[in-house]
């Protein structure tokens, strides 16, 4: 019996300003969440223009990715997920560095310039999606509990 995908979508959002290149923003985007990028002209508050960028996954390729995302942070980033891990509404935010995923890099990051990836999972699995992400990296922690 197959187990259920324990991510329902992934959706990386990303903001391309006039001072960038929305092609590069877009392919750091797809570093995050490969596939089709949508793009979307907004105004800032100042009117200024602003391109909103979304990629998005659904079902088991959703978990794949995030699967992906989970192995591709550095050890450190991955701790400080689980020791900062907050579920609302089902939703797991991470913030990723845009210029380091433009790189194929990805590391946690809490200014500004970051890619907004949401996380949904089902209301069965956000109990135990702190055990999922220990089995996903193969974490130590778990293997000394």
């Amino acid at each position: 019996m197959q187990r259920p995908c324990p991510v329902r979508l992934i959706r990386a959002t990303a903001y391309c300003h006039s001072t960038e290149d929305c092609g590069k923003v877009a392919k750091a985007l797809r570093n995050v969440v490969p596939g089709e990028v949508r793009m979307d002209r907004i105004a800032g508050y100042y009117g200024n223009a602003i391109t909103a960028l979304y990629a998005e996954a659904e079902g088991c390729r959703a978990s794949e990715i995030f699967a992906n995302i989970i192995k591709l942070i550095d050890d450190l980033d991955f701790e400080i997920l689980l020791n900062e891990l907050t579920i609302y509404k089902n939703k797991l935010f991470i913030r990723l560095n845009k210029q380091k995923a433009l790189r194929g890099v990805l590391r946690l990051d809490s200014g500004d310039d970051v890619i907004h990836v949401e996380i949904r999972i089902p209301q069965a699995s956000a109990n135990s999606l702190i055990e999922e992400l220990r089995k996903l990296r193969g974490s130590r922690r778990n293997r000394q509990e």
